[in-house]
Formats: C-alpha cells, structure tokens, sequence
C-alpha cells in the first residue's frame, strides 16, 4: 500500500501493488467494515497517487509499461466503477493532478523530450486537453489561489538541460483556457509560490547570479514585481499569519535573517534581529504573534518573539544549553518548545505570549520527539527515557504538571494521533518487535494494548478521518514487504 485517501467520514481508498506487482485499489464505504479490491478496466504496473476532488469523484494515475502509456482511471460513484480517460499521446509521465473546483483539474508531467506537459479538464475528465504553453517549458508545482486563477512554475528548457536555470511562470485566469508567461525577471529560478489571498503571491527562488530573489503579484499575477530584498539574504521558505503580513527567512552572511512584510509585499523590511543567529523555523499561532527559533553565533539555541507582526523582535529568556527544534502553539497564548538539554529532554512553556518561559518538570534524562496537543490544555510528548526505554508524558493542566503515562516496558512509537479530545493512539513496535498499538480514551490516565486482527512486525501510520474511526497501516509477519492495514472503531 503506497498510500491512502478519504474523501469522506465513512469511505477510503487505499492504493499499491498486489502480490503479482500490479496496481491495486482497496475500497470501503462503511468506515473499514469491509474492503473491496476494486475492479479497474487497465492494469497498472505502478500507481503514482489518488486525486479526490469531491466525496464521490476520484482520479488514480499510474502507467502500464507494456503499453508504455500513463494512465488516469475516474470514478464518480465512490469506486463502484472505474473507466479509463482517454489521455493525449503528448504526455509520457504524469506526477501530479490539481483540482480545483469537482470538475476542473490540471495534470502536470512530461513529454519525450522530458519538456513540461499540462493537461486540463473541465469535465471530470471526460475530456483531456493538452494545454497550449510554451515548448520546452518544465514544471514542479502548480499553485491555485482561487477556482479560476493558477500559477505552474519552475524552470524552462535552459534549466532542465543543466543550463542557467531560467525560472518561468505561467498563469492562468480562466480556469486553464488560456496560460500566460508571466513577465519576470530573466534568469530567476522559482522554488516556490505562496498566495496569502486569491489576488496577492510571492514567488521565491534566486537568479542566474545565486542572489535569492522575492517576486510579488497583487493583481493576480498580471505583473510581478522585484521586491526590494538586501543583496546576500537567503529565501528558502515564506510563511504568511495574514492576507497582508509575511515573514521570509533563511540567512545571510551574517546570519539568520527575517524579512516582513505588513503591506502585502510592497515594502519588504529586513526584521532586527542579532546578529549571527540563525533561523530555522517561524511558528504563528495568532496573525500578530509569532516565535522564531534557531542558534546564535555560540550554537547556542534561542527564541524570539514578536506580538506586534514583526515590528519588533525580542530574544526570549529561555535556560542556557537547551536545544529547540519545533514549537507546538495549543492556544494563541501558549506554546511549547521542546527538544534536548544538556541534561536530556526539555520541555519549555509559554502561557503568556511568550513574555516569560519556564521549564517543566519531565524526569531527568527524557528525551522529547514530538508533542502533539488534542485540546488547549491536554498534550502528550513522547521520546526516551536515560536508560532508553520509549516514554509518553502527559499533561491535562496547560503543561503545569506532566506525568509519566504507564505503558508496557519495551514498547517504542512513532507517533501519537489523537481522532478528539480524549481519545489517541500511540502506534509502533512492542518489546518483542511487533507491531502495536495503544489506545486511551480517558486523556492519558490508562493506555491499553489494543487487540490487532492480525500479527505484524510493525505499525509505522494512523489516519482518522472522524472521531470515531481510525485506520492503521503495518508491515506484515516474516519478512514480508506486505502491507496489511485494518480499521478501529471509538
């Protein structure tokens, strides 16, 4: 099983290759009570990915390589049927369908000459059109910020033939009838795109020169601007807590670097941060707050906080030597940073905006993975104790105590996945390395080892697409690269 997908509470489809290498399909409709191995009109050798644009409508795409063709399969009846689109010579490779509305989708690939390929439909795929763009144009991703308005980007031919990597953007503002080139800058290669609103985007990458680059739209990519960034500063990511407010940030020669934005791009600030600290991620758990995390010029891990959208930035007083890689924000006032300390896990709280920060007592030696929060004041982390053994911590208090949930000695998880505010699984492997999963459904308090239909040596995934049914995914018994998955029911 490749991977899975609901399109609704009660119905899933789970996609791979069957003991005999062929593409299979697996369909329930009455929440994992059963499943049906679909009845497909072509055989698949491979099954790429699963697209649904509605609760009955879904597409699969793959190839036949006796055919050598790709192949899109539709169905509009939850899978009682499945009937073969007629797809255009042209294209040799599909990698992605995009929907965006329950009849219009874009599939992106190549040709034989490896140049990019857009195909569009505005009819559930009873009609396939080759899109008429410019030859030799190649693409990774397409963004859609409205129904009718998308963006596919990437590089063009000098790019894919190991030449100066000349970016390119083709919009769109009819639904795909008609896809324009975007007028940039020449030589800019495009990594990415963000749209914090249907008519404003940014497209981030760098140009010819490996200076990194911003360009921005606000009129729906009918022009796109060089924003004014300091030569030398490093984009890799743009995150936006508002329509208006971005921040984009990677680092400099002299550092991390922030740069914000509170008038939709027209002004790019370079935030005031000090200098040599890096930053290797932004968390915003309201569109005025946000905490920036990273090492200073020492390695020494830091925070920053900013409550009034980056005008100002202020270092969080937070105990030396302890190490930060993820903030978990339950709550627009409180947060939690974790990973090591010098003398293992840490857990750091926030319940005030990040105005003062303490660290809470976890048993000495823990280390700390994850933290995952059902409710604003129940949260789990889970890693290691100092003698190695996997541990899961609880707190039902906003962080003010943690206590040590009792699970059997030997068991190693994953993750954790929590369907409501009571209820969650921890999944992964036993003492004796098979696969297990534990449940509870009193916030904690008790975790029981859950009965499995079958045996396998591993739980490695756990999707709940309601609160009251969850589906597992496991590696089966003897060394056996089978996929077995089953179904719980809260």
């Amino acid at each position: 099983i490749y991977g899975m997908t609901c399109p609704s509470a009660t119905e899933c489809f789970a996609y791979g290759l069957n003991s005999s290498n062929a593409g299979v399909i697996l369909a329930t409709t009455d929440s994992g009570a059963t499943w049906t191995t679909e009845s497909m009109p072509t055989v698949f050798n491979d099954i790429y990915g699963m697209t649904c644009p509605s609760a009955t409508e879904c597409f699969v795409y793959g190839f036949n390589y006796s055919s050598g063709l790709e192949i899109i399969l539709v169905t509009t009846d939850s899978g009682a049927t499945w009937t073969t689109e007629s797809m255009p010579a042209v294209i040799n490779d599909i990698y992605g369908i995009t929907c965006i509305s329950t009849t219009e989708c874009f599939a992106l690939g190549y040709n034989s000459s490896f140049a990019g390929v857009i195909l569009g439909t505005t009819d559930l795929g009873a009609t396939w059109t080759t899109e008429s763009i410019p030859t030799g144009d190649d693409f990774s991703g397409i963004t859609c910020p409205s129904t009718t308005e998308c963006f596919a980007y990437e590089k063009n031919s000098l790019g894919s033939s190991g030449g100066s990597g000349i970016g390119i953007i083709l919009g769109s503002a009819d639904s795909g009838g008609s896809w324009t080139t975007e007028t940039i800058t020449t030589g800019d290669y495009v990594g990415g795109i963000t749209c914090p609103s249907t008519t404003e985007c940014f497209a981030y990458g760098y140009n010819n020169l490996g200076a990194y680059t911003i360009l921005g739209s606000t009129s729906s990519g009918a022009t796109w601007t060089i924003e004014p960034i300091p030569t030398g500063d490093k984009i890799t990511d743009i995150i936006c807590p508002s329509t208006t407010e971005c921040f984009a940030y990677d680092q400099n020669s002299l550092g991390g670097v922030i740069l914000g934005t509170t008038d939709s791009g027209a002004t790019w600030t370079s935030e005031t941060i000090p200098n040599g600290e890096s930053v290797n991620g932004i968390t915003c758990p309201s569109t005025t707050e946000c905490f920036a995390y990273g090492q200073n010029s020492s390695n020494v891990y830091t925070i920053l906080n900013t409550t009034n959208s980056g005008a100002t930035w202020s270092s969080e007083t937070i105990p030396t030597g302890d190490g930060i890689n993820n903030i978990t924000c339950p709550s627009t006032a409180e947060c939690f940073a974790y990973d090591l300390s010098t003398a293992g896990g840490v857990i750091l709280a926030t319940a005030d905006s990040g105005a003062t920060w303490s660290r809470e007592t976890i048993p000495a030696g823990d280390s700390v993975n994850g933290i995952i929060c059902p409710s604003t004041t129940e949260c789990f982390a889970y890693g290691y104790s100092g003698s190695g053994a996997f541990t899961i911590l609880g707190t039902t208090d906003s962080g003010a105590t943690w206590i040590t949930d009792t699970i059997p000695t030997g068991d190693t998880f994953s993750s954790i996945a929590c369907p409501s505010t009571t209820e969650c699984f921890a999944y992964g492997l036993n003492s004796s390395g098979a696969g297990v999963i534990l449940a509870t459904t009193d916030s904690g308090v008790t975790w029981t080892t859950q009965v499995l239909p079958t045996p396998v040596d591993d739980v490695n995934s756990l999707i709940c697409p309601s609160a009251t049914e969850c589906y597992a995914g496991a590696i089966g018994t003897g060394g056996r690269y089978g996929y077995v998955m089953f179904s719980i029911s809260l």
